[in-house]
C-alpha cells in the first residue's frame, strides 16, 4: 500500500501540468469567444447608428420632398462610416441614395443660378418659373424623379439591413 501512495505521489506532479494547460487553454478560449462576441456587439451598434441616421435622412425626404443641408451632411456622414461596416451590395445601395441627394443638390444649384442671372438672389420659385418656364420645369422634374428614387429606396431599407441587425 505505501508503494501504491508513493507512485501517486510521484504521478501527480506529472498530471497536474496538463491540467493546467488544459484549464489555461479553457480560459483563453471562453476570453476569445467574448471577444467575439463583443466585437460582434459593437460592429451591430455602428450598423445601427448608420441604419438609423439613413432612416431619418428618407424620413426627412418623404416629409419634406427637400434635401436640406444638414440632412445631405447626415446622409454623408453616415455612408462614410458604412464602407466599414457592410458588404458592397450594401454599400453601393447606400452610393445609389448619395448620388440621387447629389443630383438633387445640383438642381438646387441650378436654381440659385437661375435666381442670379436674373438678379433675384433670394426669389421665391414662382417668380422663377415665370421668368424662366422650361429651364425651372427640367429642375424641378428632376428634383422630382430623384425625391421619387429616394422614396422608392426607402421602401427597401428595412430588407437591406435585416440581415445586419437581427440579433
Amino acid at each position: 500500500m505505501g508503494c501504491y501512495l508513493e507512485d501517486i505521489f510521484n504521478l501527480l506532479p506529472k498530471l497536474l501540468t496538463p491540467l493546467i494547460a488544459v484549464v489555461a487553454l479553457y480560459i483563453a478560449y471562453q476570453q476569445y469567444l467574448t471577444n467575439k462576441l463583443r466585437e460582434n456587439r459593437e460592429s451591430r451598434q455602428g450598423q445601427l447608428s448608420v441604419y438609423k441616421r439613413i432612416k431619418s435622412f428618407l424620413n426627412y425626404v418623404d416629409t419634406t420632398r427637400d434635401i436640406s443641408e444638414s440632412a445631405y451632411n447626415e446622409l454623408t456622414d453616415a455612408i462614410s462610416e458604412a464602407d466599414f461596416l457592410f458588404d458592397d451590395e450594401t454599400i453601393d445601395w447606400m452610393s445609389d441614395l448619395q448620388s440621387y441627394a447629389d443630383e438633387y443638390r445640383n438642381c438646387e444649384e441650378q436654381l440659385f443660378s437661375l435666381r442670379m442671372h436674373h438678379n433675384s438672389p433670394t426669389a421665391k420659385i414662382e417668380k422663377l418659373r415665370e421668368l424662366e418656364p422650361a429651364a425651372c420645369a427640367h429642375i424641378e422634374g428632376l428634383q422630382n424623379q430623384m425625391v421619387d428614387d429616394l422614396q422608392t429606396a426607402h421602401c427597401d431599407l428595412k430588407k437591406r439591413f435585416t440581415k445586419y441587425l437581427k440579433i
